[in-house]
């Protein structure tokens, strides 16, 4: 099961798709959680002003740490299509936890778990175009996945 799950994605159509989604959803997270950050600590959390460009620099933070430590890794292991989903999957886990924090620890620690995720979905999901398009074949599958992240970046604040 798990490798034609795996299988499915490994055709370009599909890793595109998947690619485009995962981009397409992370900037829209960002762009529903970024504005409402104000809100949730100062209101709901009584923290401090200042602390609000803390948390936002967390997520670039988690990016810095992500990023480089996914490509290291899946260079090593060569499965990139599974830690992409896998990072896919802690975007919506970290989200959810801003979402149900309680305690202004738990937002970093949420905040600092989605820029991770984010720097996990664009590595690998760049990588992955790249591993499966020749070089002169790679302008459309970026561009739609860029076109996903600009969707979400647009939609976003909308969304939230």
């Amino acid at each position: 099961m798990k490798n034609r799950f795996l299988n499915y994605f490994a055709s370009k159509p599909a890793l595109v798709t998947l690619v485009s989604v995962s981009l397409l959803i992370d900037a829209a997270v960002y762009g529903i959680i970024t504005p409402a950050i104000p809100t949730i600590l100062q209101d709901e959390m009584k923290a401090p002003v200042s602390i609000n460009g803390l948390l936002i620099g967390f997520y670039g933070l988690g990016v810095l740490i992500g990023a480089p430590s996914i490509s290291y890794l899946s260079d090593r292991s060569g499965k990139r299509r599974m830690l992409m989903i896998v990072g896919f999957v802690v975007l919506g886990i970290s989200s959810l936890g801003i979402g149900l924090s309680k305690h202004v620890y738990q937002i970093f620690l949420a905040r600092l778990g989605q820029g991770i995720a984010s720097g996990v979905t664009w590595c690998l999901g760049l990588a992955c175009l790249i591993d499966i398009y020749p070089s002169d074949k790679l302008d459309s599958p970026i561009s739609m996945a860029y076109s996903g992240f600009t969707l979400g970046i647009m939609g976003g604040p909308f969304i939230g």
